[in-house]
């Protein structure tokens, strides 16, 4: 829920940390180092591999994700991500979205409008829609590069429709 973030009271179809970047809290009985924080990207659904392989049972290979284990263990843990991906499709509304967040920006495709591109250096909140701003074309090119590989990947019938969808009200 965005508790009043974005004057929103919403969850769901509003990419913003407030929704999307999610704390996980883990207590390990072997854990070597309490209190250890991980700054990795990493996906709700890694969930069961790591619960998984904590259990020492083994992870089905057909299992999207990887075990952040080593984390929970309070061990060094880099899993190579330089960014993370959300879809949404429609809840309550005819928003479609995808987003894409590296470490310093994040562009969120609305299948309606042109997109939402944030430096999230600059403004950490997400107030600051920079996605028309000549200043971050580069950036932005290159987080539409990574949407579109991601989109062709999963075989997403959005694939290539910025902007070109209407709202049906």
């Amino acid at each position: 829920d965005c508790l009043g973030a974005h004057k929103l009271i919403e969850k769901g179809e509003f990419m913003y940390d407030e929704i999307y970047r999610i704390p996980l809290v883990i207590a390990h009985p072997e854990c070597q180092a309490p209190g250890t924080t991980c700054g990795e990207f990493v996906y709700l659904h890694e969930i069961m591999q790591s619960s998984l392989d904590a259990a020492g049972l083994e992870v089905p290979a057909n299992l999207d994700g990887q075990s952040f284990l080593p984390a929970i263990e309070g061990r060094p843990f880099a899993n190579g991500r330089e960014e993370v991906y959300c879809v949404f499709d429609r809840h309550f509304t005819v928003a479609n979205q995808r987003m894409v967040r590296t470490r310093n920006h994040q562009f969120t495709f609305n299948s309606t409008d042109p997109g939402e591109l944030y430096d999230l250096q600059r403004d950490p909140y997400q107030l600051d829609n920079v996605y028309g701003d000549p200043a971050y074309d580069a950036v932005r090119q290159d987080l539409k590069g990574r949407m579109e590989r991601y989109m062709e990947e999963l075989g997403d019938p959005l694939r290539g429709w910025y902007g070109k969808v209407k709202g049906a009200y």
